[in-house]
């Protein structure tokens, strides 16, 4: 991936959540395009579904009317930022012709990305990737992990 200090004094345009993929889209003043992409994530071979979380203050962003500010933003500030999140797995085994449910759960660190704008009071917002597996049945949570963000510069061809 690229260095978050790449896009640190670039004006952000539009921020986009794909439909379709764990990706969120960055475009900027200079027509150049970035994307925060989930490591090891191959939409040929999903596996575990995966999704860009974040906070309340990044979410507000998507939420703009097709994700582009009233006026274009310089970022100030951008870094990976380690973030350590209890992961867990339920199973449930079979012991003595019964069903018992057994759940571990782990501390996992992973990398988000997070980045300031030029605003009336600066504030940090933060993307990271969750891997979640749900039972079919009830719909809660089976699994839950963690993965690495990274961050990509697209390349746009010339027409």
């Amino acid at each position: 991936g690229d260095n978050p200090s790449e896009i640190t004094g670039k004006l952000l345009k539009s921020v986009r959540r794909s439909g379709k993929h764990p990706a969120i889209t960055m475009e900027f003043s200079d027509h150049t395009t970035y994307q925060v992409l989930v490591d090891g994530y191959d939409p040929q071979y999903p596996g575990v579904p995966k999704e860009l979380e974040m906070d309340e203050l990044f979410y507000e962003l998507l939420e703009l009317p097709n994700g582009k500010l009233p006026e274009p933003l310089a970022i100030i500030d951008c870094v990976f930022v380690t973030l350590t999140d209890k992961a867990f797995e339920r199973k449930h085994i079979h012991i003595n012709d019964c069903w018992e449910a057994k759940e571990s759960r782990w501390d996992q660190n992973h990398l988000g990305l997070a980045f300031k704008l030029a605003e009336d009071t600066p504030r940090w917002r933060c993307v990271w990737a969750t891997m979640s597996d749900y039972d079919p049945a009830s719909g809660s949570a089976i699994f839950r992990s963690y993965d690495d963000v990274y961050l990509k510069k697209l390349q746009r061809s010339s027409r």
